[in-house]
C-alpha cells in the first residue's frame, strides 16, 4: 500500500523519513505508530506542530520485513537499486519545486537520499544544502524509541529546526580570519598582541606523545595556528622553537587573560609536561561546563558545536590532506570552543549552576591534573611474581576446562560460549535485558549457574576472572618512571562521580576499579621514606539518605558513637542481639540497606542475594518497616521527577533527568542525590586540602569515596588526623538539618597492608 505524504506543500518546514511501517500501512499516513508519537512528542517539546508541517518519506510503501536493504544491490547498502534512485529524485525534485525553508533529514536514508552523505550522528544537526534550501539532518524518531537517551539531542535539533523554519535564508557565514602558516617574526608579534585579550581559547594537537601545533583563538572567527611539529621533524629551528615556547609560557602566566579550553585536562598536561608550562587562569573548560547544564548530553566539542554554532560538521577533517589541513583544524576548534562557551555560560546562570561549576567543577581541574602527573609507584618485582603465578594457573583451569568440555574453549570469546551454553550443553537461552540478544555474559552464566549445579560454571567464572585481572590490572602499561597513571573525567558520568581510564599518554588503566584484596593493591608502593595514607568517607552515601529521607530512626543510628550500621541492621531485622550477629548476615544487611534505599525490586534483590523472591521481599519490608521515611522519600522522589524532572543535591548540583519514564527512572532520580553528595563531599574536600598540602604531601588517587595520599613516613599522626578531618569532614546541611560524613584513615607502606590510624582529638 502507498503511504503518501501529508500536509501542504507549500509549508515551510518539511519532516522527511525513511519508510511507512506496520501502522503507517494500516492507517495510510505518515508517522502515526511509535515512531510518529515519538514525533509528535519532539515536536511538542520544540513548540512546533504537526499541521504546520509536510510530512513524507522516501520511500512510500513499507519494505519487506520492514528490511530498508532491500533497495540496495549489495549488504554494505553502497549501490541503491534504480527504485530507490528514483525515490530519491522524486522527493529532491518536491524540494525544488516548493522550496520550503527548511527540510528536516530524519535518518541516514534521508541523509543519503538528499545529499549523498552517511553517519546520521555526525551530522545531525548540522545545516546542510539541498536545491537551495536548508536541511538539518536528524536522528530518525524509530532510533529514538529505541534508544531514549537520543531524546534530548532529538529535542535539542527540533529547537534549531524551529528557529530555522522561520526564514529561507542560510546563516550568515562565518568571518573566518584564520592564520594557519604565520612566519616566525608573525608568531612572536602575534603571542605579544594575545596578551592583551580578554577571553582566549587554546587548543593542542598531538600525536605519538608529541605536540604537533597549539592553537589560539579570540572570537567565534579568529584565530592563529602556530606548528610546532610535523611529519617527524620541527618546524623550526632549535632556537627559533625555544623562543616560541618561552613567549607561550609567558602569555599563559598573564593574569589577565581568561583562558578557555575544550577538555582542558588533557591540553594543561601536555603543555606542563612537554614545555613546563602552567596556565594560570583557566576561565571555563567548556566539556565540564556543559556538563553543569547537561550531565546526561554528549560532551564532545563536535555535539556542542551541532547545538551552540551552525558550523557544519567538521572533525572529520584530520588526516585528509597536508599539515595546512591540520592547522585550519587546530583553529576551527579553537573558535568554535570560543563561541560555545560564550553560550554555555549563559546557560549555566539560567539553570541555576553557574555558582556550582565555579566553586566546585572548575576547581577540581587543577588538582586532578596534578594527581594525574603524579601518579602512584608499582612493586615491580610483586608485579611480576604475582603475573606468573596468575598466568600458571589460568594454564591450570583452561586444562581443567578442556577435558571437561573435550575442546578447547575460550571463555571470553562470546561465540564460543553461546554455542557451548545454548548448542551444546542446551541451557535455557539468556538475552540481554536491553539488546534482547542471546548472551553469555558474566550475568547469563551467574544466572544459569543458580540455576543448574554445575562446577564448569565456577571454571568459566574463574578463568574470566583471572584473565581479567591479568590484562587491565597486573599488565597495565607502566610508564618510564615504574608509576602508574590515569585520567580521571569530571564529566564521565551522569551523577557527577568521576570516571577513570587510561592516561592522556594511553599508559596506565582505571585506577577507580582496582579489586579489593591484598592481591593487586599490595603492589601499590608508596615512595621511599613515605607512607600511604588512604582517607574513606564512611557509610557515605547511607548516611546522606538518613537526611535526605528525613528518616529520624536512621539518623540516631548513625548520630550514635562508633555506630557500625550493617551489624545493627542485622540485629533488627534478624531479631538478633549484636554479638550474634555473624559476618554473613552483616554482609547481607549491608546489602539490603543500599537495595532498600534505592529501591531495588523484590526479583533484582533475589537475585543479587541468591534467595527467593518471598524471602526478598520480606527482608525489604522489614527495613521499611523499621525505616518509614524511605519509603515516604522514594514517593516524594517520584512525584517530584513526575513534576519537574530536576533535582538538586545540597551543594548545589542539578540534573535533568531525561529518560523514559518508569521504574528505571525513578531507582535512577532516587539515587541521584545520595550519589552525587558523597563525590561531591569528597572532590571538595581535594580542592579545599590540594591548597594547604603540608611540604611534601601528595595526594595521588581518588577511588569514589576515598582519596590516596602519601606522607613523610615521620609525619605526626595527630597532625595527620586532624589535617584530614579538618578538610575531607565537610558539614552538610538537609531540610534544616546539618551533619557531616566521618572519614576512616588508614596508612601503611602499600595499599594492601594498611593500619586504622585512631586517635583521639
Amino acid at each position: 500500500m502507498i503511504v503518501k505524504g501529508e500536509g501542504n506543500y507549500e509549508s515551510k518546514i518539511w519532516f522527511i523519513g525513511e519508510a511507512p511501517g506496520s501502522q503507517e500501512e494500516k492507517i495510510g499516513r505518515p508517522f502515526v505508530g511509535g515512531a510518529g508519537r515519538v514525533l509528535d512528542s519532539i515536536l511538542s517539546e520544540a513548540k512546533i506542530e504537526r499541521g504546520q508541517a509536510y510530512i513524507d518519506n522516501i520511500i512510500q510503501e513499507r519494505p519487506s520485513k520492514n528490511d530498508f536493504g532491500v533497495y540496495y544491490k549489495d549488504k554494505g547498502r553502497k549501490v541503491p537499486t534504480g527504485y530507490l534512485i528514483e525515490a530519491h529524485e522524486r522527493v529532491k525534485y518536491l524540494i525544488k519545486a516548493h522550496q520550503p525553508n527548511l527540510v528536516c533529514a530524519l535518518g541516514n536514508e534521508v541523509l543519503f537520499a538528499l545529499t549523498g552523505r552517511k553517519n546520521i550522528f555526525k551530522l545531525r544537526g548540522s545545516i546542510l544544502e539541498v536545491h537551495g534550501v536548508k536541511l538539518i539532518p536528524m536522528v530518525d524518531p524509530s532510533i529514538v524509541m529505541r534508544q531514549y537517551e537520543f531524546k534530548p539531542m532529538a529535542v535539542l535539533d527540533m529547537r534549531r529546526a524551529k528557529r530555522e523554519m522561520e526564514s529561507p535564508a542560510f546563516p550568515t557565514p562565518y568571518n573566518d580570519d584564520f592564520n594557519i602558516s604565520p612566519t616566525f617574526e608573525q608568531v612572536i608579534d602575534k603571542i605579544a598582541e594575545l596578551h592583551n585579550k580578554e577571553y582566549l581559547t587554546f587548543d593542542i594537537e598531538t600525536a605519538q606523545n608529541q605536540i604537533l601545533c597549539i592553537g589560539f583563538g579570540w572570537s567565534k572567527s579568529d584565530a592563529v595556528c602556530i606548528p610546532i611539529f610535523y611529519s617527524g621533524n620541527s618546524w623550526w629551528t632549535t632556537e627559533q622553537e625555544f623562543t616560541i615556547i618561552k613567549a607561550i609560557r609567558e602569555l599563559f602566566l598573564n593574569p589577565s587573560v581568561k583562558f578557555i579550553a575544550q577538555n582542558a585536562q588533557y591540553d594543561m598536561i601536555y603543555l606542563a609536561d612537554k614545555w613546563g608550562v602552567e596556565v594560570t587562569n583557566l576561565w571555563m573548560d567548556t566539556m565540564v561546563a556543559f556538563h553543569c547544564v547537561y550531565p546526561e548530553l554528549k560532551k564532545g566539542l563536535d555535539f556542542l558545536c551541532s547545538i551552540y554554532t551552525n558550523r557544519p560538521y567538521y572533525k572529520d577533517m584530520p588526516g585528509t590532506g597536508g599539515p595546512d589541513v591540520l592547522w585550519k583544524y587546530n583553529c576551527l576548534d579553537t573558535v568554535t570552543t570560543y563561541e560555545c562557551a560564550m553560550e554555555i555560560r549563559k546557560e549555566l546562570k539560567e539553570f541555576g549552576t553557574l555558582d556550582f561549576y565555579k566553586n566546585h567543577s572548575h576547581k577540581l581541574i587543577k588538582p586532578l591534573i596534578k594527581i594525574q602527573r603524579r601518579g602512584i609507584r608499582i612493586n615491580l618485582r610483586k608485579r611480576a611474581d604475582i603475573d606468573n603465578n596468575i598466568e600458571a594457573s589460568v594454564i591450570e583451569m583452561q586444562q581443567r576446562l578442556t577435558s571437561a568440555v573435550g575442546y578447547d574453549l575460550n571463555p571470553n570469546s562470546p561465540k564460543q560460549m553461546k554455542k557451548f551454553l545454548y548448542e551444546d550443553m542446551k541451557f535455557p537461552p539468556q538475552r540481554n535485558r536491553k539488546t534482547g540478544k542471546l548472551s553469555a555474559n558474566e550475568d547469563a552464566i551467574k544466572t544459569l549457574a543458580r540455576r543448574f549445579s554445575n562446577p564448569i560454571f565456577d571454571l568459566i567464572l574463574d578463568i574470566r576472572k583471572a584473565r581479567k585481572l591479568l590484562s587491565t590490572y597486573i599488565r597495565a602499561k607502566l610508564d618510564n618512571d615504574g608509576r602508574i597513571r590515569c585520567s580521571y573525567v569530571i564529566t564521565g558520568t551522569k551523577t557527577g562521580r568521576l570516571a577513570s581510564r587510561e592516561s592522556v599518554y594511553r599508559s596506565g588503566t582505571n585506577l577507580q576499579n582496582i579489586p579489593r584484596g591484598e592481591l593487586i593493591r599490595s603492589i601499590f608502593l608508596a615512595d621511599d621514606n613515605y607512607r600511604l595514607v588512604n582517607a574513606d568517607l564512611s557509610q557515605a552515601e547511607a548516611r546522606v539518605v538518613a537526611y535526605v529521607a528525613r528518616d529520624e530512626h536512621l539518623q540516631i543510628l548513625f548520630e550514635e558513637p562508633a555506630s557500625d550500621i550493617h551489624t545493627k541492621n542485622a540485629a533488627m531485622v534478624f531479631g538478633k542481639k549484636i554479638k550474634k550477629i555473624s559476618p554473613q548476615e552483616r554482609q547481607l544487611a549491608k546489602t539490603l540497606v543500599h537495595a532498600a534505599n534505592y529501591g531495588v525490586g523484590d526479583g533484582a534483590f533475589s537475585k543479587h542475594i541468591g534467595s527467593s523472591i518471598n524471602r526478598a521481599r520480606g527482608l525489604l519490608n522489614q527495613y521499611y518497616a523499621l525505616y518509614p521515611g524511605i519509603k515516604r522519600w522514594h514517593l516524594e522522589v517520584k512525584e517530584w521527577i513526575r513534576k519537574s524532572r530536576v533535582m538538586t543535591t545540597p551543594l548545589g548540583r542539578k540534573r535533568t533527568f531525561f529518560g523514559r519514564w518508569g521504574p528505571d527512572l525513578i531507582r535512577e532520580a532516587i539515587a541521584y542525590v545520595p550519589q552525587s553528595t558523597v563525590s561531591d563531599v569528597l572532590n571538595l574536600g581535594i580542592i579545599r586540602a590540594s591548597e594547604h598540602l603540608p611540604q611534601g604531601w601528595e595526594l595521588l588517587m581518588q577511588n569514589h569515596d576515598a582519596i590516596m595520599m602519601q606522607v613523610p613516613i615521620e609525619t605526626d599522626d595527630m597532625h595527620l588526623l586532624k589535617f584530614i578531618k579538618h578538610y575531607f569532614e565537610i558539614e552538610l546541611e538537609v531540610e534544616g538539618k546539618r551533619f557531616k560524613i566521618p572519614v576512616d584513615i588508614k596508612t601503611g607502606l602499600n595499599w594492601a597492608d594498611m593500619k586504622k590510624l585512631e586517635l583521639n582529638v
